[in-house]
């Protein structure tokens, strides 16, 4: 049975596990537009820079 991280990704979640490295990083998501655009939101919730962010949107999954 898994005994790894199993909750949603939030704030906390990248808090938790990034610490200070948090807004230090460049994010890469590519996926779904939901899922995209949730967690491009999480990001800018948890204060990470827009320019930080790269989106990459795919439809047909």
């Amino acid at each position: 049975m898994w005994e790894g991280e199993a909750r949603r990704i939030d704030t906390d979640l990248l808090r938790d596990h990034l610490g200070d490295e948090l807004l230090a990083s460049t994010y890469l998501i590519a996926g779904p537009p939901a899922m995209v655009e949730a967690i491009e939101k999480t990001l800018t919730d948890a204060g990470v820079p827009e320019e930080q962010i790269r989106p990459e949107r795919f439809s047909g999954y």
